[in-house]
């Protein structure tokens, strides 16, 4: 949560008088921020006595970083014809991420099959962190068996489910036929 204290009288030219002016505010990305309130009305009892406005980071799942964004401002309203339109700079604010990449771990959950048999290996990836959403795992099989020859293809990925921290992938040996 962030404040900033928005001051009618940093908008006066000199000599400065008391404004009656409503000031519209805005977060540009209301997806990485709120802002309250929407907004500020100066009086002429309170036109020289900081407003505070609240801006509040939104938490979501994603790995997306620090997201630099805006509070706007409209231009203000006012029946004085002196500050009636007169523009306030945007604020710039950043959405801190405090979301983290997904330690992934591979493990041969059965790591040896038989040629001679139906036998099938299993792999278990496993994910740390957020389970809110799917996670696509991309992998490769690498060594000195043969895909075909030795074993069924394994494919390249896995999905692990939302709401699930693991995926197993099946592998099988590959049939040897002798004639």
């Amino acid at each position: 949560m962030r404040q900033v204290a928005v001051l009618a009288s940093q908008w006066c030219s000199t000599p400065c008088r008391p404004p009656v002016s409503r000031l519209l505010l805005a977060a540009i990305n209301a997806a990485e921020g709120m802002v309250t309130p929407a907004s500020l009305t100066f009086t002429t009892s309170d036109w020289n006595t900081p407003h505070a406005v609240t801006v509040v980071g939104q938490n979501d799942a994603l790995v997306d970083g620090n997201v630099p964004y805006h509070v706007v401002t409209a231009a203000a309203v006012s029946s004085d014809g002196n500050y009636n339109g007169m523009a306030v700079a945007d604020v710039a604010v950043t959405n801190l991420d405090n979301d983290v990449l997904p330690n992934i771990a591979v493990m041969a959950t059965t790591p040896s099959v038989h040629e001679a048999s139906n036998s099938s290996a299993v792999f278990t990836i496993t994910r740390t962190g957020s389970t809110v959403s799917d996670l696509l795992v991309r992998y490769a099989i690498t060594g000195t068996a043969t895909t075909g020859a030795d074993y069924v293809s394994l494919g390249a990925s896995v999905v692990i489910p939302a709401g699930s921290s693991s995926a197993l992938v099946p592998g099988m040996a590959a049939q040897r036929c002798s004639l």
